[in-house]
């Protein structure tokens, strides 16, 4: 799946409750147990075992990834970097 960065910038400016949970980026969901157990069952069903993501990584992953696409709503500009599969 390709990414293009007006339709995540679309998608996090139209409903930011939706678009961009910020539960995710929070220390507090990331240290949950029930949530890391949560995630160890994804990275298995999802066969994902080579992954080596813990769940306390995902929100630098996730801000490093949405950032920019946030300053650029913040900013008022437009954001058109794309991404190809697998990612950045």
């Amino acid at each position: 799946m390709n990414t293009r960065g007006s339709g995540l910038q679309t998608s996090i400016h139209e409903d930011p409750e939706k678009g961009f949970p910020m539960l995710f980026l929070s220390d507090s969901f990331s240290q949950d147990g029930a949530k890391s157990t949560q995630w160890g069952a994804f990275i298995r069903k999802n066969r994902l075992t080579e992954t080596k993501v813990s769940l306390q990584e995902v929100p630098m992953f996730l801000t490093s990834f949405l950032m920019p696409s946030v300053r650029a709503i913040q900013q008022g500009e437009a954001f058109e970097m794309n991404w190809t599969a697998p990612g950045p």
